[in-house]
C-alpha cells in the first residue's frame, strides 16, 4: 500500500474513533431563493423578514426583489420618508431595464428633467404603450422639456402607442377621426378603434363615451371628452377650434380646468 493512501485511511480511522466528522458548510441561498422565501410569507410576517430575506435578495442583484423593496417601502409610511424608496426603484430600473419600472421612476422619483426624460425615452424605445403615449403628449403640447410641439411626431407616437394597445391612444385616434380633426390611413379607417379601446381598458376604468353623435352627449360627458383631448393635444389649434365650434361654453369650462 502506498504511504499516502495509508495515511488517509489512518486519518479516517482516527477521526471515526474520536467521533470527529467533517460537516459541509450550509450553502448560501441564492437571491432568487431569498426572494421566493420572502414572497411565500404571509403579509403579516414579511416586515420582520425584510432585511433577512428581501433586502439581501435585492442587494444580490435580483430585480424583482428591488421592485418589491420599493413597493414595501411605499406601503410603509415611516420608511417612505427616507430615500430608500427612490433608491430601490431607480436601481431596479437601471439593473433590469424593465419599461414599466422605468416609467415608475419617471413618475415617482425626484430627478432632473433631463434624467426623467431619459427614463421616458428608454421605456418608449421598448415600444411600451404608456411611455409612447406620454412622449406623444409632450410633443403635442407645451412642456417642461423645451421641446417644440411637433404635430407629426406626436401623431406618429400616438399611432405607435395604439399599436401597443394603449387605451388612451386608441381613444384619441377614434376621436380625431369622428371629429374630422386628422385624416386616418385607409387601414386605420377599417379599424374599430372604440371597440379596441373598450377592450384595452382596465376592468375598473370608466370608459369615455362613444362619439357616434357628439351632439347627444350631456354636458358632463362632453367636458370629459374635451379635457381628454385638450390634455393630450392642447397646443394644436385645429383641435381647439373644432372643439370650440361644437360647444363653446363647454370648451371654455374645460380650458379653465386644463390650462
Amino acid at each position: 500500500m502506498k504511504v499516502k493512501s495509508a495515511l488517509i485511511i489512518s486519518g479516517c480511522v482516527l477521526a471515526a474513533s474520536l467521533g470527529v466528522y467533517w460537516i459541509a458548510s450550509p450553502r448560501e441561498p441564492s437571491p432568487e431563493e431569498l426572494y421566493r422565501q420572502y414572497m411565500e410569507l404571509s403579509p403579516s410576517l414579511r416586515f420582520g423578514q425584510r432585511e433577512n430575506l428581501l433586502q439581501k435578495a435585492a442587494q444580490g442583484g435580483h430585480v424583482p426583489a428591488m421592485v418589491q423593496m420599493a413597493k414595501d417601502i411605499f406601503m410603509d409610511k415611516e420608511s417612505l420618508l427616507s430615500e430608500d424608496y427612490e433608491f430601490w426603484l431607480k436601481k431596479a430600473a437601471d439593473t433590469g431595464g424593465n419599461p414599466a419600472v422605468q416609467m415608475d421612476v419617471y413618475y415617482n422619483v425626484d430627478l432632473s428633467e433631463e434624467e426623467l426624460f431619459s427614463y421616458l425615452t428608454k421605456a418608449a424605445g421598448q415600444s411600451y404603450g404608456p411611455a409612447l403615449w406620454e412622449l406623444g403628449c409632450i410633443y403635442s403640447s407645451f412642456n417642461n422639456y423645451n421641446i417644440v410641439p411637433d404635430e407629426q411626431r406626436a401623431l406618429a407616437l400616438f399611432r405607435q402607442a395604439a399599436d401597443a394597445n394603449n387605451s388612451d391612444a386608441l381613444y384619441l385616434l377614434y376621436a380625431v377621426d369622428r371629429l374630422n380633426i386628422f385624416p386616418l390611413t385607409e387601414a386605420e379607417k377599417k379599424t374599430d378603434f372604440y371597440r379596441r379601446y373598450r377592450t384595452a381598458l382596465g376592468s375598473h376604468d370608466t370608459p369615455l363615451p362613444s362619439l357616434t353623435n357628439i351632439h347627444e352627449l350631456d354636458s358632463f360627458e362632453y367636458e370629459f371628452v374635451l379635457k381628454f383631448l385638450l390634455k393630450s393635444m392642447g397646443a394644436n389649434e385645429k383641435v381647439k377650434s373644432t372643439l370650440k365650434n361644437i360647444n363653446e361654453e363647454a370648451f371654455d369650462n374645460a380650458c379653465k380646468d386644463v390650462f
